[in-house]
């Protein structure tokens, strides 16, 4: 048991030296802390450029057919995409009756002077960007129609073209492949045409049979050339 004097008297503290100002001034100099910059601030890396993805129109490109004056052949090979086996709709493709809807023009047979206009009126009201396509050998090249009188010859006579599927007549998976072959220029152009690079190109001028090359003259120069020989053998029975 603790007595009241131990209970309330404190330990005594240790005693402190005595510092005098000389051994203040005397004592080595400490020197301040140098200043803690600022951590340099870090800046986040710039993301990865992400590629430009695929319009709506590549996902759903909207088709409109012209028969310029085919035997059907190749109408049939058209139809037959669309049908269960080929199923040309699995890549979003839309048949459609206006040219304002269309984003690829397909056409099969060749150019006469009767379609010629019809051809450049459905390019014309097409909005850009659009692609075309020849179907079969005869929209290429007149196939084996282009010696006609009224033939003039593919459809690149008419308006340019993008693309050639040669056939006769022309297979649905060559249909196909050629479809999917323009939609990638038909992309390509809608870049070109959202940068302002694509301008709106000028349909080729209507030409008609005469002016047709054959054997490398024109109708109309051969049939001069006929005209002035049976004229000279005329002269030469009657003179």
């Amino acid at each position: 048991m603790l007595s009241a004097t131990s209970q309330n008297t404190l330990p005594e503290a240790a005693p402190v030296a005595a510092v005098s100002e000389g051994a203040v001034s005397e004592a080595t100099p400490v020197a301040a802390p140098a200043p803690v910059s600022a951590p340099a601030p870090v800046s986040a890396p710039a993301p990865a450029p992400r590629a430009a993805a695929p319009s709506s129109t590549i996902r759903s490109p909207w088709l409109i057919h012209y028969d310029a004056s085919s035997c059907n052949g190749c109408d049939i090979e058209v139809l037959a995409c669309l049908t269960p086996m080929y199923d040309v709709e699995r890549f979003g493709i839309i048949n459609t009756g206006n040219p304002k809807h269309a984003d690829i023009f397909l056409v099969t047979g060749s150019v006469n002077e009767r379609t010629v206009p019809v051809v450049q009126q459905i390019y014309e009201q097409m909005l850009e960007p659009k692609v075309v396509i020849a179907c079969g050998v005869c929209a290429c090249t007149g196939g084996i129609f282009k010696e006609c009188y009224n033939t003039l010859g593919g459809v690149d006579v008419a308006i340019p073209v993008d693309v050639f599927a040669p056939g006769c007549a022309v297979r649905p998976e060559a249909i196909i492949d050629a479809v999917v072959a323009g939609l990638g220029i038909l992309e390509e152009k809608r870049v070109r045409f959202a940068a302002g690079e694509l301008r709106e190109p000028v349909a080729l001028p209507a030409v008609s049979a005469a002016d047709k090359l054959v054997d490398g003259e024109t109708v109309r120069a051969q049939h001069l050339k006929a005209a002035a020989a049976a004229q000279e053998r005329k002269e030469h029975d009657h003179g």
